[in-house]
Parts: structure tokens; sequence; C-alpha cells
């Protein structure tokens, strides 16, 4: 009798747990978990512009590109030629194969880079001057040059040669053989003087003659009545020949810095200069042989330590017009303000 009774409730528990399973899972699918799940909004931006990179090769059949070529530096050396055409080089000995003759100008510039090899470029410049019979313009800035070979074929054509920035104590033989020169550059060198030869270039116009080691004034000069614009900045003169008579189409000269305290009476001759630079010398006061040119129209006659008296005394004599530089005269505010009533017709700055 017990054991029928624990038989019996066994089949209960056992009933009644499965009872329990089929209420848990129902024949029909169960329905998925709702799960709130954020909306991102997604905003309308204007696309980026398209940026296009030049490569040396664009790609190849497998569709890989190449790297962009890098940088490269300023050419050293660029040519032009009389048909129009223009070639750059970075090397003399690209240029093996150059006809000379073909050449109108030549531009050659060292300040970014390493020397030029000096024997072959020294060769190379010779042939140059001497076998380029159409060359009109020579530029031969920052070449660390200390020598420029001699010129010993006659060229015509040439009409400009830029040679600052080097270290040139001479210049080359055979200036003659350019007799239509017109502009001379020859600013930031070592050079004391000029060759006799300078005074054949009788269509000379202007002469650049700055920071040199001129100490007295190249009188080879006077004999180039060409002559417009003349500059000789930082070279120590400290005083200059009478024989500016000998220039008469000067418009334009430049004797700043060169530790003048007078200048010669034949400056007032000088009919056709605008422009007179004499600041950072030893005036006194305004001389009188350029307060008489009546057609200057700019003056820079800053940084003098000029006798404030005889200063203001000597503008009396000013009889041009135009724009009247005046900084650093270690003039008080009253005394510019006597300046400026005195040259009513002048712009002066101070």
């Amino acid at each position: 009798m017990k054991i029928k009774i624990i038989l019996l409730s066994i089949l209960i528990c056992v009933s009644a747990i499965a009872y329990g399973q089929t209420k848990k899972r129902p024949n029909k699918k169960i329905p998925k978990a709702k799960t709130t799940i954020p909306v991102i909004k997604v905003e309308k931006y204007p696309a980026p512009p398209r940026s296009t990179v030049l490569l040396a090769n664009p790609g190849n059949s497998k569709g890989m590109m190449s790297p962009p070529p890098m940088v490269e530096a300023p050419k050293q050396i660029s040519l032009y030629f009389t048909n129009g055409e223009m070639l750059t080089a970075r090397r003399v000995s690209e240029l093996n194969k150059l006809d000379f003759k073909t050449i109108r100008k030549f531009k050659a510039d060292n300040k970014y880079t390493p020397e030029f090899e000096e024997v072959e470029f020294s060769a190379f410049l010779e042939r140059l001057l001497n076998e380029s019979p159409n060359l009109e313009e020579l530029d031969l800035q920052n070449c660390n040059l200390k020598v420029i070979p001699r010129i010993s074929t006659p060229n015509g054509n040439l009409k400009s040669i830029y040679l600052s920035y080097n270290n040139l104590t001479a210049l080359p033989d055979g200036l003659e053989l350019i007799p239509n020169l017109e502009k001379l550059v020859l600013d930031n060198n070592q050079l004391s003087g000029l060759p006799k030869s300078i005074t054949k270039l009788k269509k000379l116009k202007r002469i650049a003659l700055d920071i040199n080691q001129f100490n007295r004034f190249p009188e080879e000069l006077f004999s180039i009545p060409s002559l417009e614009i003349l500059t000789l900045y930082k070279n120590d003169l400290k005083s200059l020949p009478d024989q500016f008579n000998l220039l008469p189409n000067l418009t334009t000269l430049g004797i700043q810095y060169t530790n003048l305290s007078t200048l010669p009476p034949s400056i007032s001759t000088l009919s056709k200069l605008n422009s007179i630079s004499l600041n950072g010398n030893q005036f006194a006061e305004f001389p009188a042989d350029v307060a008489s040119l009546k057609g200057l129209t700019q003056v820079d006659f800053s940084n003098n330590p000029i006798d404030k008296k005889l200063f203001l005394q000597s503008l009396d004599a000013i009889k041009w017009r135009g724009l009247f530089s005046l900084y650093d005269l270690k003039l008080t505010k009253s005394e510019y303000e006597a300046v400026k009533a005195k040259l009513k017709l002048i712009d002066v700055y101070h």
C-alpha cells in the first residue's frame, strides 16, 4: 500500500512538471523582445573639394599608384633662346651639346645651392662670352665668381650684364668688344677700380658699384657721357672729383654712406638730375650745389651730423620741389616745424 502511495505521488509530481513546461513554451512563436534603439540622424554636409595630386606615374596595369615626386629645388641655370624657347638645368654638364649661337639670355643663380663646378663653369662661361653672338643679357648673380674670363669676340647685341653678389676684384679684359652695353650691375663685390676699357662703353646708361672697395671715385666714368644712373652706396670715397659736368645725362646719383662732407661745384651742372641720395654722410649743412638744381624731385638727406643753425640757413637756397627725406637728423619737433615752414612747397619726411 505504501509503495502504491509513493508511486502515485511521483506520478503527480511528474505531471505537474510537464504541465509547467508546457505553459512556458507555448506552441506559437514567441515574439521578439522590443528593444529601444536610438536613431542616428545623418546630416548632409557638402562634399569636400577634390584635390588633384600630380604623380610621377599615374598607375600601372594593376591599378597601383606611384608616390608623388619630390619638390625640386630652384633651378641653377636658365637659358632663353632666339626662337622663344627656354631651358633649365642644374649643372653645366647638362649643357654639353648646347648651340651657343642660339642663346639670347643666360641666367645662373647659385644662392640656394652648393657652388658650381668651378673649372667646368669657368670654361663654359668663356664659351658663352665668346661664342654667343646673339646674347643680349647675361645674369650671373650669386655665383661665387672670383674671375670673369677674357672677352675676345665682339658682341654687338649684349645690352645687360648683372654680376652682383660675387667675389670679383677686377672686370674682364675686352669690355670694348661689347660697345652697345647699357646696364652693368656690379654691387656687392670686391672691386677697388675699373679698367680703362670701360671708357669705350659709350652707350652705357646704368652702372651700379654699391658695396665694393672703392676709396676714390672711379674717374673712368667721366668718359661715358651717356650715363643716366650711377650708384656708389657704401664706398669710402670721402670726396668727389669736380668733373660732373662731363655727365650731362645723369638722372639718378646714389652716393649715400660714402663719408662725404662736401660736393664739388660741377654737381650744379646736372640739369637732368631728378634723384640724389646723400644720406649717411658727414654733411653739416645742405649742399648749395644741390639746392640750386631745379629738376630734383627726390632727395634723401637723412642721417647726417648737421649743424642745426647752418642747416636751417642752407634751406633758403633750395629751388627744387619734391620729396625731402630728413630722418635721424636729431631735430626737435619745433625745429622740424621750422623746416616745414621754410619748405612749404616740399613734402618733408622725418
